[in-house]
């Protein structure tokens, strides 16, 4: 009877020290992202500016793709323009680890001195540490035309 106690106890301690062990589902992880602003340059708010997050190569999100609506300071000179992008913070369910992101912008950006916008696309590739929160900033876009 001790043993069948013994061996039910030692079964019951490796059955918790399993459970303490397993990593969760997901863990909960934060990008924050910053947009560098340059002078003479700006955003005009009647575009929709946009960022999205997706998973490169094996990364599993439970949301594959996010999409958010940037949105900015107000140009005291002229309200259908943004002097700068406000930061945005991002709640992403990642599996444990370190992850790869790719950060995709559409921004209509325009160039106050010529007095010409554009709408500038960029991608860029991000290593994230999942359970933590991971800032990055992204540098203003090159205005062409």
């Amino acid at each position: 009877m001790k043993m069948a106690r013994a061996v039910w106890s030692v079964g019951l301690l490796a059955l918790g020290v399993g459970l303490a062990q397993s990593p969760p589902a997901h863990a909960p992880t934060f990008l924050q992202v910053s947009f560098k602003a340059v002078p003479g340059v700006a955003y005009n708010r009647l575009g929709d500016s946009t960022l999205s997050v997706t998973s490169a190569g094996q990364t599993q999100m439970l949301k594959p793709v996010q999409l958010l609506k940037l949105s900015g300071v107000l140009d005291p000179k002229d309200d259908d323009y943004w002097t700068a992008l406000l930061p945005v913070k991002l709640n992403l369910a990642l599996l444990p680890g370190r992850q790869v992101l790719v950060l995709s912008t559409r921004l209509f950006v325009c160039d106050k001195t010529q007095g010409l916008c554009s709408i500038q696309v960029a991608k860029q590739r991000l290593e994230v540490q999942s359970g933590r929160l991971n800032q990055v900033t992204l540098a203003a876009p090159v205005f062409r035309p």
